[in-house]
């Protein structure tokens, strides 16, 4: 994904920017229609980056028994938790390279969690920490669980990064570069064997999930 130094450039800065005056200052999606409650109700809570969060919006909708829900819990704590460290790290570089300015930020409005431009702090935008470590998770788990789970799984990883883009802490191509860089990531830690080694180990510990 090609930004300047400031994180903003023609066209796929005015691209973002008509995305987020659709979704976020209109309020509505781009057939024109508004964006549910429940559709907002999400979006704010995936604000999350928790393992247990991750856990519940990849594992709780799958069409399992609870039993195999708990059993996958149980199994994907420890290698969730890692990975979401993974994710997050590989952003760290570019947010710092490009410094680039959040949507509320740079429209002096608020964020759906009450961000705005007055914070003390300024929040960096590009890539999206959020988009890669929600896709980064969701990669490990479509690897780990049987093959007819994987698109509702990696769905889930895209749907999440969109909340960010509704929620107006992100813009399009801060969650687009967040999904290159999870897939990357992925891809170093399959040619990790300590990473392989303990898939693996939670793969047998899972042992057969039935639907």
């Amino acid at each position: 994904m090609e930004v300047d130094s400031n994180g903003h450039n023609s066209p796929t800065f005015a691209q973002d920017q008509e995305i987020t005056k659709t979704l976020y200052q209109n309020n509505k999606f781009f057939n024109g229609q508004p964006i549910s409650k429940e559709r907002m109700d999400q979006t704010i809570a995936d604000a999350s980056k928790t393992t247990e969060y991750y856990q519940q919006i990849f594992i709780d909708p799958l069409n399992i028994s609870e039993e195999d829900k708990v059993k996958i819990k149980n199994a994907t704590t420890d290698i969730f938790t890692k990975v979401v460290l993974d994710g997050n790290n590989s952003t760290e570089k570019a947010k710092t390279a490009y410094a680039r300015d959040r949507p509320y930020y740079y429209y002096h409005t608020v964020s759906c969690q009450g961000d705005d431009s007055t914070s003390s702090k300024r929040s960096i935008s590009y890539p999206s920490g959020h988009s890669t470590r929600g896709m980064t998770v969701a990669y490990v788990l479509a690897d780990i669980l049987p093959e007819k789970f994987r698109e509702q799984i990696l769905a889930r990883g895209m749907d999440y990064g969109y909340s960010r883009v509704i929620c107006g802490a992100h813009w399009q191509s801060d969650i687009e570069a967040g999904r290159v860089l999870a897939r990357s990531v992925f891809e170093t830690l399959k040619e990790n064997s300590a990473f392989n080694t303990e898939e693996k180990k939670v793969i047998q510990e899972i042992g057969t999930v039935s639907s």
